[in-house]
């Protein structure tokens, strides 16, 4: 049973400021000019389960505390943090011990441990490391990661973390998606990575955004996990992968930018062969 924190119980010892019909209260809630900003990121634990002072919460501080779901996402925010987390990056065990190896460690219960990191020089290195991932545009033309898309995301890198395994349908595959956060994203969105046979049908998809959008900030580094479960009929020949953003409420997908060419509604990414 989850043991909620009061929401509202900052709220309890201030007087509102207006009324909106009966029911709904209006505060006036401002920080000081030169108040720090405290930031969290919450891996795992639903966030109001998550008592203040693991948040790191401070009188007269703004805090952003940032939620992904576990197993499906996680966030590096480029600023000393609070995280609270299950594990760092279940999904990627090289970048999760390089956290732990930089991380200050606070405390541990049975759900959830707590630590204090800077990731800003582990999201460059990582960063860094994607740049020369491939990546074509859907008529074939190479080009350079990052690419920016509408709606404040850029595509920074991805990785296959077990293509090479990957010779039958029945081996499904793993892909992971880095995307930097730019500038205001407005919700809903999701991120789509579709598995092309050589006829250029989809036998295989994964559509998620596993991160909170509206505490995310300029220089956050989301990473999607996108676990591909390739379609039993399957037939042998050259596949590839294509990413790209959309509205699930309108399908509308946003459009990216590579450098220097037209604005394209999709970035195609690795190839590898299946056979029968």
């Amino acid at each position: 049973m989850s043991k909620q924190f009061n929401l509202y119980q900052a709220f309890q010892s201030m007087t509102p400021v207006d009324r909106a019909g009966y029911s709904i209260l209006i505060y006036d809630v401002r920080y000081p000019l030169d108040a720090s900003i405290d930031r969290a990121v919450i891996g795992g634990p639903i966030a109001s389960d998550v008592p203040p002072n693991d948040l790191g919460m401070q009188p007269d501080h703004p805090l952003r505390a940032k939620w992904c779901a576990y197993l499906e996402c996680f966030i590096f925010t480029p600023h000393p943090a609070r995280y609270i987390v299950r594990d760092f990056i279940p999904f990627e065990l090289e970048l999760a011990k390089q956290a732990r190896a930089q991380a200050r460690p606070i405390s541990a219960n049975s759900r959830y441990s707590v630590f204090d990191l800077d990731a800003t020089s582990l999201i460059q290195d990582k960063v860094a490391a994607l740049h020369d991932a491939p990546a074509t545009t859907p008529g074939g033309i190479a080009v350079t990661l990052p690419i920016n898309f509408d709606n404040g995301l850029s595509l920074v890198g991805y990785e296959v973390t077990n293509l090479a395994k990957v010779s039958k349908p029945s081996q499904g595959l793993d892909v992971l998606t880095y995307w930097r956060v730019d500038g205001p994203i407005t919700p809903p969105l999701k991120i789509f990575v579709h598995l092309l046979d050589p006829q250029g049908n989809i036998r295989g998809q994964d559509d998620n955004f596993g991160a909170a959008v509206r505490m995310l900030e300029s220089g956050d580094l989301v990473i999607q996990h996108h676990p591909i479960k390739i379609a039993a009929d399957a037939p042998a020949g050259t596949y590839r992968l294509e990413v790209g953003l959309y509205n699930p409420d309108t399908l509308d997908r946003f459009q990216a930018h590579p450098s220097a060419l037209p604005s394209v509604d999709r970035i195609f990414l690795s190839t590898f062969e299946i056979e029968r």
